[in-house]
């Protein structure tokens, strides 16, 4: 095959006029540099001694005295002693390669070097180093000699065509790392595509209990030589003894726009063999895992890999970078896989520098642009486990990046972007886990489209569920692209009821509709869109899966779309308010849509967001105790609200709310499974134990199942009517659903007088507002037998300080059903860990002096140590169980034994194994109920081993 490249035919010269491109074979190149006639003088490496050898395990053929002084490179170089030559390698096991059926472009680039895709030739330039390796001149100076006595880099007689910057990175850890900038060469290479193997693709041969083993290769790009022709175009310079020297790289650079492209199309043909011969490997670049369900054949496939690397010609690592005994826990490509536990994670490592940078940008008015640029790059890196989620979540801050005049500048962070990054600091924890098994069945399907005038949909198979609404006059003046994700939101609503708790297939023919509701948007009407779609489906339990479809196969949506009724008339306000005042107060619109209804309860033509239902005419016009209303006095006519009034207190507002969502999902089954509004409520103990048990299909625990017994059990008593709930049939599917799903209760362990002297001594720190937060909260939990939800409600005015104590107002508990509040005494004492003393130390630190203000808030850095956040916010649970973990994390052994109620279980067992006199301690610990207070306690060896010690044996 005729392999043709560019290069310049006016390489000789530089005096006058551009290079110009030309097409040459490149046989006529021969094995000489393209250069120019300017001569420069050699540099002269120091001769090592005979005992400076460096052993290298693969048996490589190298002169020892070309060893000098090796250090690994990390593509180009890196400090840190090393042991490895891998130049030249691929070429010499060319065979190898011949033997595996690999492609001529592949054995040509092996045997003859790479071939750089130049579309034009560079530009003769000789670039100026970058600052950064200047301010590192000792380890670049050491660097290129290592580079040359390792054959990665030659110097030149002559200067070479492109003189390339060299710039110096430091990382974290203190090592640097030598980077040749290519920028200027990247502009004229040809730009090829190519499909990486990524985690996505390493999950598909990944199963429960399977095992893995992973591998990485020494200075992977280093193996491949460049075309010496193509050389001249990898040019750097530096000063040696005041003296500029001139070289260039002769193997492939990490700088090349090209480079990922080649070295991927090299680890092809084995990839290709390994899974010819039934191996599950997947190569990500130098990254590999391989994988497979029996623990033997996992070793031996670990062996035979090992042995085809070395064969080729590459150099597989050891250590911590590669793991070729099988194991059921592996880190690759930085996602943690538990194949024992079925799931994937992101590794503490990445969380840990995730917060960090939180923490970073919450303590900063103005934020580098780059730092904000970095965490959006370290949370869309996690998508694989997080799911689209994080794109939506950091679209708020990337509108705020692209308003930065450049990459060195501060940028001012939106409320909208402040809200997502406290969303993430709070809830990357609970959504970090993703099983290796998910049901991706589709409940329903559903379609949808928007015209300039509305907007419909339908739910396929349920002929009831058609939803059609018109766009107000701004609304139908906006582009396409803003209605088609208005359309789905609206008909989302309209449906809820049919789509809670389900996955759906929605199809839409806008192919922006699948970006903007998957991932968002860089507009900002088009991202709270999103956002609004997000945050409703999370509240509903749905998942929606977005998918494009052509313009005929969603025909019936367009002529929902395109509905105009000229006959959907509505009383003016005015005409209502006097109605309403001579006949009123109305109940029910039952000929109204979302856009003309004049009370919150009505009936639609079509499903719309809100309404209660379609079909007036089929709604029961009379609702509970309608006709004894009807047959009262007039007298007592206007008493009737007392009822309703004190019915709706009869239990705590969540309490109703919960009741009240739990019988709407019983409505939404019913309705969506062809059970009639007349056998809804009042129900049928059939139709009920039915509900239930497909309920228990669907639930790990029983409380959903529970919820929904009480729920349907609860709008029964309110028009009293005889519930399903007291059937016996019921009943026993009840008690067969509690005893399938319950689990064992797992208590946690006690937080000691011990514990908490130590966590003290690691923390207190003099006038230190964040550390004294934390240890006033724990000891104040201990002490009190304090919930969280109890602490974290605390205001400046319910504490009292006195002499001898402190008093604490709880004005609202979860066993104080009558809202009476209770007064909390806690003793003063000498001890360090005195209750008092810290949160009297705290409120002083905190310059408290509102007694609205809560007492425990989140708090951010500033000139002077910390200070509360504006917005007098109490902590949220999720933070001060961070905090908690942090604190005590160090002093046990598994801290996942421990969470917060461990603060009132351990102060509550305390007291009692002092000997505390029952109707004090029931007192102090608020609880109702004798079974309530023992299970806080844990009883002492002593008292337990009394029992067996007065039998009388």
């Amino acid at each position: 095959m005729d392999t043709r490249h560019f290069v310049s035919n006016t390489l000789t010269g530089h005096s006058g006029g551009a290079d110009h491109a030309t097409l040459v074979d490149h046989c006529l190149t021969g094995g000489a540099s393209a250069h120019t006639t300017q001569r420069v003088q050699q540099l002269q490496l120091p001769k090592p001694s005979q005992n400076e050898e460096i052993k290298d395990e693969y048996t490589f053929e190298c002169n020892h005295n070309e060893r000098y002084n090796l250090t690994e490179d990390f593509y180009e170089y890196e400090q840190g002693q090393a042991d490895i030559i891998v130049k030249g390698r691929l070429k010499a096991s060319l065979s190898f390669w011949q033997q595996i059926g690999a492609h001529d472009f592949i054995l040509d680039t092996i045997s003859n070097g790479y071939k750089i895709p130049f579309y034009s030739v560079p530009p003769h330039v000789i670039l100026k180093n970058n600052r950064s390796a200047l301010n590192h001149e000792s380890f670049v100076d050491q660097a290129i000699r290592d580079l040359l006595v390792r054959h990665l880099a030659v110097e030149c007689s002559t200067i070479p065509h492109v003189v390339n910057p060299l710039t110096v990175s430091v990382q974290s850890n203190g090592k640097k790392r030598l980077i040749l900038d290519l920028r200027h060469v990247n502009k004229h290479l040809w730009k090829s595509t190519v499909k990486f193997e990524d985690i996505r693709t390493a999950m598909h041969f990944v199963t429960n209990n399977s095992f893995c083993f992973k591998f990485d290769l020494h200075s992977a790009y280093h193996h491949l030589d460049i075309f010496e022709p193509h050389t001249t175009f990898l040019g750097f310079s530096w000063i040696f003894q005041d003296e500029v020297k001139y070289f260039k790289f002769k193997v492939l650079p990490f700088g090349l726009s090209s480079a990922c492209y080649i070295f991927t199309k090299i680890t092809r043909p084995l990839v290709k063999k390994w899974r010819s011969e039934g191996k599950f490997i997947t190569m990500y670049l130098d990254d590999g895992l391989g994988v497979h369900h029996d623990l033997e054949m996992c070793h031996k496939i670990s062996t035979e890999i090992k042995d085809d690397l070395i064969k080729s010609g590459f150099v597989p690592k050891g250590g911590e970078k590669s793991m070729w005994n099988p194991s059921q826990q592996v880190t690759f490509l930085g996602y943690y896989i538990d194949c024992e536990q079925g799931t994937i994670q992101i590794p503490e490592k990445r969380l840990v520098k995730l917060k960090s940078t939180i923490s970073s940008l919450e303590k900063c008015v103005k934020v580098h642009v780059r730092m904000a640029a970095s965490f959006v790059g370290q949370v869309i890196s996690m998508s694989y486990v997080l799911g689209n989620i994080v794109y939506i979540m950091t679209k708020s801050i990337s509108i705020d990046i692209l308003s930065a005049k450049s990459w060195n500048s501060f940028i001012f962070l939106s409320k909208e972007s402040l809200h997502q990054i406290n969303f993430w600091e709070d809830n990357i924890d609970k959504i970090n886990s993703r099983p290796f098994l998910s049901d991706y069945s589709v409940h329903s399907i559903v379609y949808t489209d928007a015209s300039n005038t509305g907007y419909g949909g339908y739910i396929v198979d349920a002929p009831l569920s058609t939803t059609h609404g018109m766009w107000t006059d701004s609304e139908s003046t906006r582009s396409s692209t803003w209605r088609e994700p208005a359309a789905v939101f609206r008909v989302l609503q309209s449906l809820s009821h049919f789509l809670r708790a389900k996955h759906i297939k929605w199809y839409s023919d806008n192919k922006n509709v699948v970006s903007i509701v998957s991932k968002g948007s860089m507009k900002s009407e088009l991202l709270n869109i999103s956002l609004d779609i997000f945050e409703f489906c999370l509240s509903l339990g749905i998942t929606l899966d977005m998918e494009w479809v052509p313009r005929d196969q969603n025909e019936r949506a367009d002529m929902l779309s395109r509905i105009v009724d000229f006959d959907d008339w509505s009383v003016s306000d005015v005409i209502f308010d006097f109605l309403n005042y001579m006949w009123g107060p109305h109940e029910v619109d039952f000929f109204a849509n979302d856009r003309n209804n004049k009370l919150s309860t009505f009936y639609s033509r079509f499903w719309t967001p809100n309404a209660i239902g379609i079909d007036a005419f089929t709604a029961d016009w009379y609702g509970a105790f309608k006709h004894d209303i009807l047959e009262l006095p007039e007298a007592l006519v206007d008493k009737v609200h007392l009822v309703t009034d004190l019915i709706a207190q009869c239990r705590s507002t969540n309490t109703i709310k919960g009741y009240y969502r739990a019988f709407m999902r019983w409505k939404s089954w019913a309705s969506s499974n062809g059970i009639s509004t007349e056998e809804i409520l009042p129900a049928k103990a059939f139709h009920v134990s039915l509900y239930l048990s497909c309920l228990v299909q669907q639930c790990s625990s029983p409380s959903p199942v529970v919820t929904a017994f009480y729920g349907i059990k609860w709008a029964h008593n309110m028009i009293s009517v005889q519930s399903p709930t007291d059937s016996i049939l019921v009943r026993n599917v009840l008690e067969g659903a509690k005893r399938r799903l319950s689990v064992p209760v797992c208590k946690k362990e006690l937080i000691t007088p011990d514990l908490l002297d130590k966590m003290f001594n690691s923390l207190f720190v003099e006038g230190n507002l964040y550390n004294q937060r934390i240890i006033s909260a724990c000891l104040l939990s201990y002490s009190g037998f304090l919930r969280a939800s109890e602490l974290l409600h605390l205001k400046l005015g319910d504490v009292e300080f006195f002499t001898t104590h402190m008093r604490i107002f709880i004005e609202q508990s979860k066993t104080d059903v009558y809202r009476d509040g209770n007064w909390l005494v806690i003793s003063r004492c000498d001890s360090k860990l005195c209750p008092v003393l810290n949160l009297d130390r705290y409120i002083s630190y905190a310059k408290i002096s509102d007694f609205d203000t809560f007492l425990f808030q989140n708090v951010t850095k500033c000139e002077h140590g910390y200070k509360f956040r504006q917005g007098n916010k109490p902590m949220s649970y999720s933070r001060m169980r961070e905090l908690f973990i942090e604190a005590f994390k160090p002093f046990v052994s598994d801290i996942r034994s421990y969470g917060l109620h461990s603060l009132r279980s351990g102060g509550a067992s305390a007291a009692a194994n002092h000997g505390i006199p029952d109707r004090l301690f029931k007192r102090h610990g608020r609880w109702r109920s004798e079974n309530a207070k023992d299970g806080y306690i844990k009883d002492s060896l002593d008292d337990r081993l009394s029992v067996s010690k007065h039998l009388g044996l």
